[in-house]
């Protein structure tokens, strides 16, 4: 099993996402591959995901945040190859934690 977790803080909110992924050999002429992305925004679960393989070209999951009267939209973004995945955090459309891809 692998797991990553990028954390941050945006209008003093804390943003954690989580991602997870598991081979799994269902025997020696067969695998299987399983993920799962979670969005945590003050640790309530605001959006998951099962997908496997994603291009990072359009937010994976999202939510928001409040301060006030000014709401900010979280976007998360992930890039997966076979062993890897990155993981950006996109508030209103910025870059605030992860890979900057």
């Amino acid at each position: 099993m692998f797991s990553q977790n990028v954390v941050t803080k945006h209008h003093g909110q804390q943003i954690r996402v989580t991602n997870e992924m598991n081979l799994s050999l269902a025997d020696f002429k067969s695998f299987g591959l399983s993920s799962s992305a979670k969005l945590y925004i003050d640790g309530d679960l605001r959006d998951a995901s099962s997908a496997n393989w994603v291009g990072g070209s359009r937010p994976l999951l999202s939510g928001s945040v409040q301060q006030g009267n000014r709401r900010s939209v979280i976007e998360v973004y992930c890039k997966s190859t076979l062993f890897t995945v990155k993981i950006k955090i996109c508030a209103d459309g910025n870059w605030i934690a992860g890979d900057n891809f």
